[in-house]
């Protein structure tokens, strides 16, 4: 399988870094995977900003937009998509949109998925959803890391 994850804008804490280096190196252990970086466009830079997510999409890729209005699952339903997802095509995208959102072309073109209810910074979700997807490869393989 192989993953790809698009951001907007630069990690810039360092204690953020530092939980992404953690959950980066076990995912090795599972899948390929990218991530990167594209420029945050600010309060006005809506469509700037979905031409620069636009552009850094690989074709091939099933990608799922994280927003707070997406659907809500379990780790375990999680990890079902993967499953899912490793039947059709073994590529998978997920996009974490700026500080001010998707755009409304974003958010009615991708699958959305949420977290939480609660808020969460674009750059706080970052290590978030990284343990997730390491957490979901861990449950398909049986491990007791999910508890």
């Amino acid at each position: 399988m192989v993953l790809h994850f698009i951001f907007v804008g630069k990690t810039k804490d360092s204690w953020l870094q530092e939980g992404m280096k953690i959950f980066e190196k076990r995912l090795k252990k599972h899948v390929s995977y990218t991530i990167d970086e594209v420029k945050d466009c600010g309060e006005r830079g809506e469509e700037k900003e979905k031409e620069k997510i636009i552009s850094a999409m690989k074709s091939g890729v099933s990608y799922y937009l994280l927003d707070v209005k997406g659907k809500q699952i379990s780790s375990h339903d999680f990890a079902k998509l993967f499953q899912k997802e490793q039947e059709k095509t073994g590529k998978v995208g997920f996009i974490i949109a700026g500080a001010y959102g998707a755009s409304t072309s974003l958010i009615e073109k991708y699958p959305l998925l949420s977290f939480s209810n609660m808020t969460f910074t674009h750059q706080m979700l970052r290590p978030f959803v990284l343990e997730q997807v390491y957490r979901a490869f861990e449950i398909l393989k049986g491990s007791d890391y999910h508890k």
